[in-house]
C-alpha cells in the first residue's frame, strides 16, 4: 500500500518540475531574439539622414538611422524602443522630433532587429546599448548632452541610463 505522505510528495514533485517546465519555455519564448517591425526608413525629402552602426559598450553590433536636422534647435534625441519594436516602429516620431528641429538618432536594441545580439535582458544589458550611442554621438558628432525618448522596456532604460550618465539631459519614459 503506498502512503498518502508519499503520493503528497510525489505530486509536490512533479507540479515542480511541471511548472519549472512552463517557465523555462515562457522564459525562451520572451528572452528570443526579435524580428523588426516592418521597414519604415525615415523618408521624407526635407531630412538628412542616415545608416549608421556602432557598438554596445560590450561590443554587441548596433544599427540604426540618424538623422541630421539642417537647422538644429540645439538638442539631440536618442529614441530607445520597447521590448517588441524596433527602430522601424518609432520612425513616425523620428520624423515629427526632426521636423521640429530636433536632431533624432533611432537605433535597434541588442537581439532586435538589424543588431547584433541572440538574447533580450530586460534592460539588464541594453543599457550598454544606450551608453554605446552616447558614446557613438560624441565621438562622430560631438554631441554631449542628448535627451533620451524610450517607450515601455525602453523607457525603463532610459531612466537607468540618465541616472548613470551626465550626458542625458532629459527623459521622457512612455510606458
Amino acid at each position: 500500500m503506498v502512503r498518502p505522505a508519499l503520493l503528497g510528495r510525489i505530486g509536490a514533485a512533479l507540479t515542480a518540475a511541471a511548472l519549472a517546465l512552463v517557465g523555462w519555455r515562457g522564459s525562451t519564448f520572451l528572452l528570443r531574439r526579435r524580428q523588426p517591425d516592418p521597414h519604415n526608413p525615415p523618408w521624407d525629402p526635407n531630412l538628412d539622414w542616415d545608416t549608421t552602426h556602432f557598438p554596445a559598450r560590450d561590443g554587441v553590433p548596433l544599427s540604426g538611422w540618424f538623422i541630421s536636422h539642417p537647422i538644429p534647435n540645439g538638442w539631440t534625441l536618442v529614441i530607445v524602443p520597447g521590448h517588441n519594436g524596433s527602430r522601424d516602429g518609432d520612425t513616425d516620431q523620428a520624423i515629427t522630433l526632426a521636423q521640429a528641429g530636433f536632431s533624432v538618432l533611432l537605433f535597434d536594441l541588442r537581439a532586435h532587429g538589424g543588431s547584433g545580439g541572440e538574447q533580450v535582458t530586460f534592460g539588464a544589458r541594453e543599457h550598454l546599448d544606450v551608453l554605446g550611442a552616447l558614446d557613438w554621438l560624441a565621438e562622430k558628432w560631438d554631441i554631449g548632452q542628448v535627451g533620451l525618448v524610450g517607450f515601455s522596456m525602453g523607457a525603463g532604460i532610459a531612466l537607468r541610463v540618465a541616472a548613470e550618465d551626465a550626458r542625458v539631459a532629459a527623459v521622457v519614459a512612455d510606458g
